[in-house]
């Protein structure tokens, strides 16, 4: 069983490519419709039709999560399931 601040990602995924998902997205969000693949770098919509690659670093999404959505660093760690939110 995942920890709970995993709990609905994809466990192939990290704390990088939850953030660009995040930042990609947005906070509407459901990470339990999407799945990583590693080999590709990428996610996909369990829809079939969506399709988010990983192409930033994680400094990266983080800046575009504050200026895009208004999300603060600390809230959008805790988002991608990193306890501590540092």
């Amino acid at each position: 069983m995942a920890p709970k601040h995993l709990s609905g990602w994809d466990l192939n995924s990290g704390i990088r490519e939850r953030l660009a998902l995040l930042a990609n997205i947005g906070p509407t969000l459901r990470p339990t419709d999407w799945l990583y693949h590693p080999s590709y770098d990428a996610w996909q919509g369990l829809s079939g039709r969506a399709h988010v690659a990983v192409t930033m670093e994680g400094s990266a999404s983080l800046e575009r999560l504050l200026t895009r959505w208004g999300i603060p660093r600390a809230d959008a760690m805790l988002m991608v399931g990193y306890p501590e939110g540092r």
